[in-house]
């Protein structure tokens, strides 16, 4: 009696745990995931994207019609992004506070390379645009090498992973090879 109700409380509270995860956390987990990929993704593409800008710029072309044709011209999350701005917020080359859409842009994101690009992009763009092209390289530079360490720490990461599966391997070839001996050994 008393250990049947028991063991139905049990069942039932652990029933109830995973109905939580399952409804609750879990999609918040998927959510978390999805939205650090989306961080990640954008931050790997940053250097090539202030490099179209840098080469646009000293090309000639005015900075928002730049900004533009960079986020057109590629296929990543960034320049998705950068193109969703532009048709939430109308043409960047036009609208009489493009620093604004940006800035937005950058509060969206809540990334800090994005935000340090967007501020170096409206401070310049309110002093001349003369000296952004350098100044987007040397962004551009900082964001490849911090794209480099990413890529650093992920080998690490993926090596350490590895280790299991290796471990796993030397296991079983370690039993494939010893199993005939200790046999052998139990047969006299």
């Amino acid at each position: 009696g008393a250990i049947s109700v028991a063991m139905g409380i049990i069942r039932g509270c652990i029933l109830a745990g995973l109905l939580v995860f399952c409804i609750w956390i879990a999609p918040e987990l998927l959510l978390y995931q999805k939205a650090k990929d989306l961080q990640l993704s954008i931050k790997l593409d940053i250097p090539n994207f202030l490099d179209v800008i840098a080469l646009l710029l000293e090309a000639g072309q005015p900075l928002w019609y730049a900004v533009r044709t960079a986020g057109e011209m590629g296929d990543s999350q960034l320049s998705c992004r950068i193109l969703k701005a532009f048709q939430s917020g109308g043409n960047m080359e036009t609208s009489r506070n493009p620093e604004a859409l940006l800035e937005q842009f950058s509060l969206e994101l809540r990334m800090p390379e994005i935000t340090s690009v967007v501020a170096a992009i409206v401070q310049n763009s309110r002093k001349g645009e003369r000296e952004l092209a350098g100044v987007l390289r040397m962004q551009s530079s900082i964001c490849r090498q911090e794209r480099r360490d990413i890529a650093e720490e992920l080998g690490n990461r993926a090596s350490n992973i590895m280790l299991i599966p290796s471990g796993m391997v030397f296991i079983a070839i370690l039993i494939m090879l010893v199993a005939p001996a200790i046999m052998q050994l139990s047969i006299f």
